[in-house]
């Protein structure tokens, strides 16, 4: 099975190179944003995440209980086989959400894009060349970045993130 704790720290890494904790207003409309995690996109999350006063060990605790609890789970990582397709899922999930994701592996399998991971999905994934298929999902990725308009200020670091392959940064 995928195994998350790598997997996880590979993304921080892809969104915080030396895992600093640097807290960054990006412009992109989703407020602060740490190892990732946006406010717009995680309200629930207290503010305190988002100051200095919440020291980078317990900042990246944060972030990987995120990571865990609002992606992973989310598209069933653990049961995954391969590590693979997990790190596209995850790096992808937390760029975009958990749904668009699931709905570009759908389409790499050849399956209704309905957004959710459920038994056939899993199955189908799990049955496939794992190469194969993250590679799909990294060029569906890149196709997606490029149909984003106004995309001038992210799509190099977008693309790059689309271009990586687990476990190399």
């Amino acid at each position: 099975m995928a195994d998350f704790s790598p997997i996880c720290e590979w993304v921080l890494r892809i969104e915080d190179s030396t895992l600093s904790g640097q807290i960054k207003d990006l412009g992109d409309g989703q407020g602060l944003t740490r190892f990732g995690v946006a406010q717009k996109s995680h309200p629930s999350l207290p503010t305190y995440f988002y100051t200095s006063s919440c020291s980078t060990i317990e900042a990246l605790k944060i972030a990987e209980q995120v990571y865990r609890e609002e992606y992973w789970n989310r598209f069933d990582g653990d049961h995954i086989t391969y590590d693979e397709v997990a790190s596209c899922l995850l790096s992808f999930a937390v760029n975009d959400g958990v749904s668009r994701e699931v709905k570009m592996l759908q389409a790499c399998l050849g399956l209704k894009q309905d957004g959710i991971m459920g038994p056939i999905t899993l199955a189908a994934t799990n049955q496939k060349v794992p190469w194969v298929v993250a590679s799909c999902l990294r060029a569906k990725q890149a196709s997606f970045y490029m149909s984003i308009p106004n995309n001038q200020k992210f799509i190099n670091g977008w693309l790059r993130r689309a271009s990586l392959v687990y476990p190399n940064l």
